[in-house]
């Protein structure tokens, strides 16, 4: 698709330039804010020669993960048969998570009709071991933590709880270093707890986060029953 990539930079925001295959092969997610369009774009090069590049809409592609690979599938308009289009090696549990977390939110608010039903809102290889609900940024969002079972990985995530977009990644934020820290998490009131530090990867930009009267990140759950707290 010769120019696919000038007249995307014309229409589009280019939201993520990623190197793969030791830089032979470059993946590109492009965003359009008037009616939240996304698209993704591929070429793969060598020598420094581009020899093939192509483009498909979000909404046309089955994610998936496996190991430390993430594979994209075409599905046919039934949303059944699913052809593989691209496999991506990723370094890290982290650059994978965020790369799919991204792939979910841009392809969930496109104003294009997807292709059948998708079911790939879970990454393959994560377990939950919690689910709540929080009140977040005055919406209500489905808060959960992951722990990865290759890479010991644990992260929490927000999401759609409800509506057209559920399921869809708010934010995330790996906390694996954190987690055992006695100082890091603290009750303020039966159903808000304190975090002292929590780097939000955030997929939307309609979403500022929850913060306590002095700045600090808070979880605001919808019930004490909720809430998890050392």
């Amino acid at each position: 698709m010769p120019g696919a990539s000038a007249r995307l930079a014309e229409q589009y925001e280019k939201i993520l330039d990623l190197p793969f295959e030791d830089g032979d092969l470059r993946v590109r997610l492009y965003h359009r804010d008037s009616d939240q369009r996304a698209r993704i774009h591929c070429r793969l090069s060598r020598n420094g020669r581009s020899q093939k590049q192509t483009c498909l809409p979000l909404t046309s592609l089955h994610i998936q993960r496996n190991a430390s690979t993430i594979r994209l599938c075409r599905v046919d308009s039934s949303g059944h048969k699913k052809e593989l289009w691209a496999c991506l090696r990723f370094p890290s549990y982290e650059r994978l998570t965020l790369f799919y977390c991204a792939f979910l939110a841009l392809r969930s608010q496109d104003s294009g009709n997807p292709i059948g039903y998708f079911d790939d809102h879970l990454i393959h290889g994560e377990k939950s071991i919690y689910a709540g609900k929080i009140i977040d940024d005055n919406f209500e969002h489905a808060l959960r933590v992951f722990r990865d079972r290759d890479s010991g990985g644990i992260r929490l995530q927000a999401s759609v709880r409800r509506g057209e977009l559920e399921n869809t990644p708010v934010w995330t934020a790996f906390v694996t270093t954190h987690i055992q820290s006695e100082r890091w998490m603290r009750k303020a009131s039966s159903k808000i707890i304190h975090i002292a530090d929590l780097q939000r990867f955030v997929f939307t930009t309609e979403y500022n986060p929850q913060l306590g009267p002095q700045g600090q990140h808070e979880l605001r759950f919808l019930s004490a029953r909720g809430a998890f707290a050392r």
